[in-house]
């Protein structure tokens, strides 16, 4: 299969196919390799349906965060670093998926996420109360703040006419 058809099989662009099959041409066919003709030209690449397993193997790899050099080692089975112990990197979504396209294997341990599960719940018990406590605080706040004013004597005629003329003393 010509270069073009891989990289849009396995989803990523020309160019990256071309540096992976220069990186791990250790792990390639040899037609997947780069080559240079007798008349000293490049031949074109062939993958064939190991290659594009590797390829993809690769890419599940590099998503979820290994280094080229991870990534050989794991192919050359010399590291016990499969995507499915490895943790998930913030660039991949919770869904699996790196932009959208690459399914990630993520390993489930139940009582690891009960426990997180029944920390979470617990945390979100005492914001709850603490916002709670909060409330409380700030209406007692206000309640003291704004003590109702003692009610004020009902003006009389006089006063009022004294307040119109300007007098302050006897008001």
């Amino acid at each position: 299969m010509r270069a073009k058809a891989v990289s849009e099989r396995i989803d990523v662009p020309l160019t990256t196919l071309r540096v992976w099959s220069m990186t791990f041409e250790d792990f390639l066919s040899p037609g997947a390799r780069s080559s240079i003709s007798e008349r000293g030209t490049p031949t074109q690449r062939r993958y064939l349906e190991e290659d594009i397993q590797t390829l993809t193997r690769i890419k599940s790899l590099l998503v979820v965060g290994l280094t080229y050099d991870q990534v050989k080692e794991t192919l050359a089975g010399k590291a016990d670093t499969e995507p499915s112990a490895l943790a998930l990197p913030a660039s991949v979504s919770q869904n699996g998926h790196s932009n959208g396209s690459v399914a990630v294997p993520v390993p489930i341990d139940l009582s690891e996420l009960t426990v997180l599960l029944a920390r979470s719940v617990t945390l979100q018990e005492e914001t709850l109360a603490l916002m709670r406590e909060e409330q409380q605080y700030r209406r007692e706040q206000v309640a003291l703040t704004h003590q109702p004013e003692p009610p004020q004597k009902p003006l009389t005629v006089f006063a009022r006419f004294l307040m119109r003329l300007g007098v302050k003393e006897y008001v």
